[in-house]
């Protein structure tokens, strides 16, 4: 079951119930999620082969592809400077 209730990283402010609901694992607000865009996105899609071979086999087997969405930190990060930089401009 996805959370109900959590904040954005970047602001603090309250991510909207919906949006938990929409893109579970989120811990962006709207408004950075549409910002974060620019460095890539909140996830990125990570891909692995699945060996059905032996290990140390010289013949490799390739039984499918897996894949993971995981955290753009990278991205995270870039973006908490951009809204860090915008507060000690104001």
């Amino acid at each position: 079951m996805a959370r109900t209730v959590a904040k954005c990283e970047i602001c603090r402010e309250w991510i909207d119930a919906e949006r938990l609901e929409a893109v579970p694992g989120t811990r962006l607000c709207r408004e950075h999620a549409e910002q974060i865009n620019q460095y890539g996105g909140e996830f990125l899609t990570v891909a692995r082969e699945d060996r059905t071979s032996k290990s140390g086999s010289l013949k490799i087997n390739i039984g499918g592809v897996t894949t993971e969405r995981v955290p753009n930190q990278k991205a995270m990060d870039q973006l908490r400077d951009d809204y860090e930089m915008q507060l000690d401009d104001d």
